[in-house]
C-alpha cells in the first residue's frame, strides 16, 4: 500500500520546516498565555501549551513529521469555526490563517523531502 515515508511517518524533515514549526510553536504558546492573561482563560493556556508542545516536538523530530500537517489542520478547523461564529479576526481568524499556511508549507516541504 503506502510506505511509512510516503505517509509522512518518518521523523526526518527539512531544517526550514523545523524553523517554521519552532516559530509556530512560539506563536501558539504566546497566544495561549495572552488568552490566559487577558481573559483568564485556562482553556487557552492549556490548548496553546499542548499545541505548542506538539509543534515543538515535531520540529525537534521527536514526533512523526505527519504531525506538522495534522496539528495545524485541526487548529485551523477549530479556530476557523470560532472566527466564523464570532466574526472577530483575533484570535480565531489569525490562528486559522497561520495554521493553514503552516500546514500547506509542511505538505510541500514533506512532499519534496520524499
Amino acid at each position: 500500500m503506502f510506505t511509512r515515508r510516503e505517509l509522512g511517518l518518518t521523523r526526518g524533515m527539512t531544517s526550514a520546516l523545523s524553523i517554521v514549526l519552532w516559530i509556530y510553536a512560539a506563536l501558539l504558546l504566546a497566544g495561549g498565555l495572552m488568552g490566559f492573561v487577558k481573559a483568564g482563560s485556562r482553556a487557552s493556556l492549556i490548548a496553546g501549551g499542548i499545541c505548542a508542545a506538539i509543534a515543538a516536538l515535531t520540529a525537534a523530530s521527536q514526533l512523526p513529521s505527519i504531525m506538522a500537517v495534522l496539528c495545524p489542520l485541526v487548529l485551523a478547523v477549530m479556530m476557523g469555526r470560532r472566527f466564523l461564529s464570532s466574526k472577530k479576526f483575533m484570535p480565531g481568524g489569525f490562528i486559522a490563517l497561520i495554521s493553514i499556511g503552516v500546514a500547506a508549507y509542511a505538505v510541500v516541504a514533506l512532499r519534496l523531502l520524499h
